[in-house]
């Protein structure tokens, strides 16, 4: 996917309902157990990419574009706790995990404020 010259395109985040099919087909033939972190790695690693993408588009508001995607990977997949990050540091940036991580840690912490 280029950057350049981006407009909107409503199909952008699609890669968040492909990665939930997977989960979903795999539970649905009883495989999901056998395959939970490798499935969960593959979610992880497929939509962070997509986050790699976005900073070389061509736009204004790549940060709040950033975020959406961010809480979006959030809410359908959780953080990355459970996830071998050298192994992701393959298929994404260091610096794309780091602001990954911070983005959840400053949810944590905002929500344990609010309690």
């Amino acid at each position: 996917m280029s950057g350049n010259n981006y407009k909107f395109n409503p199909h952008v985040f699609d890669i968040i309902k492909v990665a939930y099919e997977i989960e979903k087909e795999t539970k649905k033939c009883g495989r999901y157990e056998s395959f939970k972190k490798q499935i969960k790695f593959i979610q992880m690693a497929t939509t962070l990419q997509r986050i790699s993408e976005i900073e070389n588009w061509n736009i204004d508001n790549i940060d709040e574009f950033k975020e959406q995607l961010y809480k979006l990977i959030l809410e359908n997949f959780g953080s990355l706790n459970d996830v071998d990050k050298d192994l992701l540091s393959m298929r994404v940036s260091l610096d794309v995990i780091r602001e990954y991580e911070d983005f959840c840690y400053n949810i944590e912490d905002k929500k344990s404020y609010s309690i």
